[in-house]
């Protein structure tokens, strides 16, 4: 649970949420629903 927090930091800090929400919604698709 504390990877993906990170990486929801990760997603506004590179600015590149493509990238990494390909990644987050494979893993956690809460982080889907809170963009």
């Amino acid at each position: 649970i504390e990877e993906s927090s990170k990486l929801a930091h990760r997603l506004q800090d590179s600015k590149q949420p493509m990238i990494l929400s390909a990644s987050c919604v494979s893993s956690e698709p809460s982080l889907v629903e809170t963009k």
